[in-house]
């Protein structure tokens, strides 16, 4: 499955279809990265890199904000994350941006369909 996001609204939809828990990988997270997951209502395993522009709009706010709200959210940081991917219900997608960038430019997602085991085992271990 291939799939084309015009804006955090169609992808939240698309998010908000987990019926397991969602796993991230992401090269950069803002503000616009919990807006994308408001409708996700399982556990949340996020995993992004350890350099500082890796953490857009100093989201410790915004992070407790939707922990407040019932938000079950697990982050993680990894000395190198250069690719994105989205893990849930069985399946694992690449996406070509970051969800923080998802208002600014179209992001496509492409199931890893293969490569899953391997994708999924190397996020494990990071």
């Amino acid at each position: 499955m291939n799939s084309f996001f015009t804006g955090r609204g169609r992808l939240a939809d698309f998010l908000s279809s987990t019926k397991t828990a969602l796993s991230i990988v992401d090269t950069r997270i803002s503000k616009t990265t919990f807006a994308c997951l408001q409708g996700v209502w399982k556990p949340i395993r996020l995993l992004i890199g350890q350099r500082e522009q890796d953490i857009i709009d100093g989201i410790g706010d915004g992070l407790r904000a939707f922990r407040a709200q019932g938000h079950e959210i697990e982050m993680r940081r990894h000395l190198k994350v250069n690719d994105r991917f989205l893990i849930f219900n069985g399946r694992c997608w690449m996406a070509s941006c970051a969800l923080a960038d998802v208002d600014q430019v179209t992001m496509s997602i492409i199931e890893c369909r293969d490569t899953k085991s391997v994708v999924v085992k190397e996020i494990g271990r990071k």
